[in-house]
């Protein structure tokens, strides 16, 4: 597993295939960041994706969603669904969001955290998912997360009466590619921001994140 974010794991389904995700995807909405500056945390919705070629793995399958469910939120979904090539696994759970201090204290047992801090939002794997990794294991050795993922995205929706900014660097919003990305998100707006973790990005590499404000 690289050096978190990597995230996602949890997922581990890929058996001895790449147990990278290929899609990480957090929906937030902009009280969140004003409930987290108020020291507050959110249980935001998370959907996380893996493809892998594999054939007749129903039973591991199964033996990974029953070691990985008791790590996720109580309302969490895990479904398995035939793609073009192999087979797609969907994950929907939620994570917590707030400040890093405040996760730690009274989310130590979420997989991932969703910080919101000095103006930046990003998420970061905890001990839980070192656990789950290697509950994961007995099942096959190769199995495991590696982070990051190949692309992860934060969907921010405005529900606020001030205009809302976001920015990010070398990222991907509407199928086009930005060096440079600003937006200012006006009341019910909505926008997401896509990071590539491919080998040769930088987010393949370091920990997205998205920088946001309020005017």
């Amino acid at each position: 597993m690289k050096s978190r974010i990597a995230i996602l794991p949890v997922f581990s389904l890929l058996f001895l295939f790449s147990c990278t995700p290929t899609k990480f995807l957090v929906e937030i909405y902009t009280s969140d960041f004003d409930a987290a500056n108020e020291g507050e945390i959110t249980q935001v919705p998370v959907t996380v994706e893996f493809s892998f070629m594999v054939k007749d793995k129903d039973e591991m399958i199964e033996l990974a969603k029953n070691k990985t469910m008791p790590f996720l939120s109580k309302d969490s979904s895990m479904e398995l669904s035939k793609a073009t090539f192999g087979k797609t696994l969907t994950i929907k759970t939620k994570f917590p969001l707030g400040k890093k201090s405040v996760l730690e204290e009274k989310e130590p047992n979420a997989l991932f955290h969703i910080v919101a801090q000095d103006n930046r939002v990003f998420f970061e794997p905890t001990d839980s998912l070192k656990k789950l990794n290697k509950s994961l294991k007995e099942i096959s050795f190769g199995l495991d997360v590696d982070l990051p993922p190949t692309r992860t995205i934060f969907r921010v929706i405005s529900d606020s009466r001030k205009d809302f900014n976001l920015s990010a660097i070398a990222v991907f919003s509407d199928n086009k590619a930005y060096l440079q990305f600003e937006k200012t998100l006006k009341r019910r707006d909505s926008v997401e921001v896509e990071f590539r973790g491919d080998e040769g990005s930088v987010y393949g590499e370091i920990n997205p994140f998205l920088k946001y404000s309020s005017n």
